[in-house]
């Protein structure tokens, strides 16, 4: 799905000096302001992710090969065959027409009367997507497929991270998540309620700031683990290019494509900010288009 960042994945930021690097990476619209989100923003996020995890060993010694990725060491079973019930990624008619009405009742404004139009439909197909839908039926044809799509893609990673066994994290990334994750949270805790990190984190069920930092980190590299050795296998690349577009977007998408280049703005955010938004979404969307074929319904 070209475009993802401009398309479903719905920015409600306010931009600040601070807020410069925060980015819902799911499916699922994120309202930067909520202190909840706050704290499953880029982790649980996702959809276009997934919500599982994959279980992390307590023992150096295993029977099955570990592999080793960018990301740290692991095991994965076969992947060859996916079951999945129909009913997990199944989405009705009615679901897709109500969020497709949504997406467009948020791009045009409206109250609870809001009607959508063929003409808004045409309007944000050609501003958005750039896929030749000009009417509403379109439209909803369109969202039901994405979204019966995002669904499917969901369970077959949920499968996949059920295989997996999480038996090492690289040093050096580990780090460089944990100082997005800890800025992150030092940047809402005092946007929020003007709270330090630690009452911030304990006022939503952690122990500290260090125990969301660790659970949040853990969290997304044991997800993006997965999806580097998936990639390895299949011939996947991500390429300092795709890196560069997918920043190019996101800055689109916020409104600063003209006040920073792509590298500029990955020097200010650091590498953990790339390495989740590459890997939650850019990493993703290929490897769980591949994987599709392997998927057997039941």
């Amino acid at each position: 799905m070209k475009k993802i960042i401009s398309i479903f994945l719905i920015f409600t930021l306010t931009i600040s000096a601070s807020a410069f690097c925060s980015f819902a990476a799911s499916a699922s619209e994120t309202n930067a302001s909520a202190a909840e989100d706050a704290l499953t923003d880029a982790s649980a996020d996702g959809a276009a992710a997934g919500t599982s995890d994959a279980s992390v060993s307590d023992s150096e010694e295993t029977e099955a090969e570990v592999f080793e990725t960018k990301s740290g060491k692991l095991t994965l079973e076969d992947y060859s065959r996916l079951e999945i019930e129909k009913e997990s990624y199944e989405v009705t008619e009615d679901e897709a027409k109500e969020y497709a009405d949504s997406v467009l009742k948020s791009y045009f404004g409206g109250d609870d009367e809001f009607t959508p139009t063929d003409e808004m439909a045409k309007q944000y197909a050609e501003e958005n997507l750039d896929n030749g839908i000009n009417n509403l039926d379109e439209f909803y044809e369109f969202t039901h497929n994405y979204l019966e799509t995002n669904a499917l893609q969901n369970a077959l990673f949920e499968k996949l991270l059920e295989k997996s066994e999480i038996i090492e994290y690289n040093t050096e990334i580990y780090e460089n998540v944990e100082d997005y994750y800890y800025d992150n949270l030092t940047y809402y805790a005092v946007r929020s309620s003007s709270f330090d990190p630690d009452t911030f984190a304990k006022a939503n069920g952690y122990e500290s700031a260090d125990a969301y930092k660790k659970e949040a980190t853990e969290n997304v590299m044991s997800k993006i683990m997965v999806l580097e050795k998936v990639a390895d296998d299949l011939g996947i690349e991500i390429t300092e290019e795709d890196e560069n577009e997918i920043v190019t977007e996101y800055l689109v998408s916020i409104g600063y494509e003209e006040v920073y280049t792509p590298e500029e703005f990955i020097q200010q955010c650091g590498e953990g900010w790339l390495y989740i938004l590459t890997g939650l979404n850019l990493l993703y969307e290929r490897v769980m288009t591949a994987l599709e074929p392997y998927a057997v319904v039941e």
